[in-house]
């Protein structure tokens, strides 16, 4: 950070400033990792039988 800071003429908060500044002005439309997936797998159907069994009741102990 000194170095950087030295390079660019800026004391050490200064450049620290200009480094907060561009990151949060940075755009983030970046896709999310969901996002990769669906589209890497995008388009994919299943076709899934329809249920002949339904959920047996549970009984609990009291």
């Amino acid at each position: 950070l000194q170095r950087m800071a030295a390079e660019h003429g800026r004391s050490m908060e200064a450049e620290i400033r200009a480094v907060l500044t561009s990151v949060t002005q940075q755009s983030t439309n970046k896709p999310g990792l969901a996002e990769l997936i669906r589209d890497h797998l995008g388009g994919i159907t299943l076709d899934l039988p329809e249920r002949t069994e339904f959920q047996r009741e549970v009984t609990l102990p009291s």
